[in-house]
């Protein structure tokens, strides 16, 4: 069955994103169905998109009369609640067949919020006293309680929200952070557009695409200030950017031609899909091990799943487990026996993780500290690469991709990792929800809480055959002919790859 995609606009990207950056998101996102945030916000969308030939929806909408709309997004069953009262609808939807009980259900409202109260340490949930007073009348009228499960998708709250109500499962689908509070995600002065992808078990995955990886942004040196320029001297996307010549582009105020060389190569290589090097320096020289790790969240105690891959080895993947409650350092104390054999048998080659060099080395070396005392000079020793701080952080290379997230890059890089990607796709998982999934099990081991193992550890291992991908694209491409001798390093505030804002 397909995940329902759901791309969701705010005022604040219609005001802020030109219009070849909304089409942009929507060419990365490929979506169902735009869900604007607001009704009014749903009108100027259509507006600005006529081309658009998908459902536009937006709850809380009186097109049609405030009741509650059931459609398909995807193979995904969605209803959108014109108001409150609406969701009293359900149990009826239910008795008359138009919603399959049988299956998830996401109910798309606007009518459930979070205030935070900073002086008293807390938020305050909004709107759900008469949410649960609609639901439940419309039980007694309906003279059965629901049958069906349903995720209630708020307009109101961020996409990295996630809460259990009482009776209700709610989630965030808006850009940005609840007011008041801090995020990881999109501040209320950088504009985005929220991507969902929605599976048909109630897993969700979700992520944001913000101004600077849209459009004429995406291409690395270029800023809302040029963009802007380059708009209006008759460039208007990427596409045309890499057309460009570069002694017209040198024309242009304040650009020098070493800018415009490089400005216009990453745009070449963006739309040709490749690795653009920036600099001559190499690889590690031996053929790397590649590992990534699952863990139950961004303070981990644990590392319940690694994933390694050694293309020299009889056995070239293996996955290391931690799926008894009893057992939580199974996966850790396994990889920590297999590595320390390779270690014996003389190999001097470099462990590669994305994004490694904060997160995956540093989290393994605490948990074997803590677990595998006996391991740590043998991991103090190790060989670690991160391809994600080479490339970005260390300015030698660019990727053609809206974000530096790995699945992004090998994506934009052509990466299909055939039966693997396509079990791994089986739910719509990302980091965030696969350490949900396992904090829930961990909370409460019971077959009621039992996660799909088997779509986990796919998951897991198509992130390490994306990224022996990306690493591979990486030591294949050769610098971009034209170039000045070293890397072109434009301001900070021009610059859209780097931040690991990104993860």
């Amino acid at each position: 069955m397909q995940h329902g995609r759901l791309a969701v606009v705010d005022s604040d990207a219609l005001d802020g994103l030109a219009t070849a950056q909304l089409r942009d998101a929507i060419a990365a996102t490929d979506p169902h169905a735009l869900l604007a945030t607001t009704p009014n916000t749903r009108i100027r969308l259509r507006s600005a998109l006529p081309e658009f030939d998908r459902p536009v929806v937006a709850p809380g909408s009186d097109q049609a009369g405030g009741e509650l709309s059931i459609g398909a997004v995807g193979d995904v069953q969605v209803a959108v609640a014109g108001s409150t009262a609406s969701v009293a609808d359900l149990a009826a939807l239910e008795t008359a067949g138009e919603i399959d009980a049988t299956t998830h259900t996401y109910v798309l409202t606007d009518a459930l919020d979070l205030s935070v109260r900073p002086t008293e340490l807390r938020t305050v949930r909004q709107g759900v006293a008469a949410y649960r007073r609609a639901i439940a009348t419309g039980e007694r009228d309906a003279d059965h309680a629901l049958r069906g499960s349903y995720t209630h998708l708020s307009t109101n709250l961020p996409t990295d929200y996630y809460g259990e109500w009482g009776e209700l499962t709610v989630r965030g689908v808006a850009p940005g952070s609840i007011d008041g509070a801090p995020s990881g995600g999109p501040g209320s002065t950088e504009t985005a557009i929220a991507s969902l992808e929605l599976g048909v078990d109630g897993t969700v995955s979700s992520g944001d695409l913000r101004a600077a990886s849209l459009g004429l942004r995406a291409i690395d040196g270029v800023g809302e200030q040029r963009a802007r320029t380059l708009r209006e001297a008759g460039y208007p996307d990427r596409e045309a950017l890499a057309k460009a010549d570069v002694a017209t582009l040198a024309d242009l105020d304040d650009l020098a031609r070493s800018t415009a060389t490089s400005i216009v190569n990453c745009a070449r290589a963006f739309e040709a899909g490749r690795v653009r090097r920036r600099t001559d320096e190499r690889l590690p020289g031996p053929e790397p091990i590649f590992v990534d790790i699952e863990t139950d969240g961004l303070s981990p105690s644990t590392a319940w799943l690694i994933g390694v891959l050694d293309r020299e080895a009889d056995q070239p993947y293996r996955s290391f487990l931690a799926a008894d409650p009893d057992r939580p350092v199974e996966a850790l104390e396994s990889f920590c026996a297999w590595y320390a054999e390779r270690v014996d048998q003389g190999s001097q080659r470099p462990l590669v993780a994305y994004n490694g060099q904060p997160f995956d080395f540093p989290v393994l070396a605490e948990l074997i500290e803590m677990h595998c005392p006996e391991y740590r000079t043998v991991w103090a020793d190790a060989w670690t690469f991160d391809p994600y701080a080479w490339a970005i952080r260390d300015g030698n290379a660019s990727f053609p991709a809206r974000t530096n997230r790995l699945e992004d890059v090998a994506t934009a890089l052509g990466f299909d990792d055939g039966e693997t990607t396509k079990h791994a796709n089986a739910l719509p998982l990302d980091g965030a929800e696969v350490a949900r999934v396992y904090r829930t099990w961990q909370a409460d081991p019971s077959p009621e809480t039992e996660p799909d193992w088997e779509a986990l550890e796919a998951y897991c291992e198509a992130d390490v055959r994306a990224l022996a991908h990306v690493y591979d694209a990486i030591d294949a491409a050769d610098r971009t002919a034209g170039d000045s001798g070293g890397a072109v390093r434009e301001p900070t505030a021009e610059t859209t790859q780097g931040s690991l804002g990104d993860f």
